[in-house]
């Protein structure tokens, strides 16, 4: 099962119309965001930094 789609060119301004798009053509969302997220020590530095400039001004 498809859809059609109509497309433009941002660049050239090429058209196409009732172009078949295909269910498997393009990835879910949700997996291509679930690939490519920051794992969680990517945050780990910047939290022990802003931590550690806390504890500095508080003291």
């Amino acid at each position: 099962m498809y859809k059609e789609a109509n497309i433009i060119c941002r660049h050239c301004g090429l058209k196409r119309y009732d172009v078949p798009v295909y269910k498997g053509l393009f990835p879910d969302p949700k997996e291509v965001r679930r690939k490519f997220r920051h794992p969680r020590y990517t945050y780990l530095i910047p939290i022990l930094f802003a931590l550690v400039i806390l504890l500095a001004v508080l003291d």
